[in-house]
């Protein structure tokens, strides 16, 4: 998923040999454009620091993950936020606890 026609479009022209297993679309991480619980995993590489609500963002990845699956965020910063915060480095929570 990315916010950009242009972004999406590079990254299927990236291709390597696995690329026929991923689609890649433009939408909008504040509202995901699947169906509740589509997702076993779904994985962030810096995308928080550039969305207008991370929570939301959060929330939406909750809602496509199917039950009991993970999240996987990759993002270095030190947010000031408190519920953002246990997800830092030293705050790091597994499961949801």
């Amino acid at each position: 998923l990315s916010s950009s026609d242009a972004t999406a479009a590079a990254a299927a022209a990236k291709g390597g040999r696995d690329a026929s297993t991923i689609s890649w679309i433009h939408g909008d991480a504040l509202a995901l454009p699947f169906a509740d619980g589509t997702f076993d995993c779904v994985t962030i590489g810096y995308g928080l620091r550039n969305v207008e609500d991370r929570l939301q963002c959060l929330r939406e990845v909750h809602r496509v993950l199917k039950p009991n699956k993970r999240a996987v965020v990759l993002d270095f910063n030190s947010p000031k936020d408190p519920a953002l915060a246990t997800m830092a480095p030293g705050g790091q929570r597994e499961g949801g606890k």
